[in-house]
């Protein structure tokens, strides 16, 4: 095999890893999201408890591509 043809087959290797990778991103995303609103829900639940007003907001911050947008969480608690 020649140079070129070896760095082809390294860029379709490259390639096919990056497509893994931002799959596993979309995995990992999903499931920071889902423990974010957990954490709002139990934040909720205790702040009741203890007799507050509690406001909750929830986001997922941006992945790659996505602009650098964060929406990240908001819990606000009022007594």
């Amino acid at each position: 095999m020649t140079t070129p043809d070896n760095l082809l087959v390294l860029a379709a290797e490259l390639a096919k890893l990056g497509g893994e990778l931002t799959a596993v991103g979309g995995k990992l995303a999903e499931a920071a999201s889902q423990l974010e609103q957990e954490v709002a829900n139990l934040a909720e639940e205790r702040a009741k408890r203890w007799g507050f007003e509690v406001q909750v907001a929830v986001g997922v911050r941006g992945g790659p591509g996505a602009g650098g947008n964060n929406n990240t969480s908001v819990v606000e608690v009022k007594k």
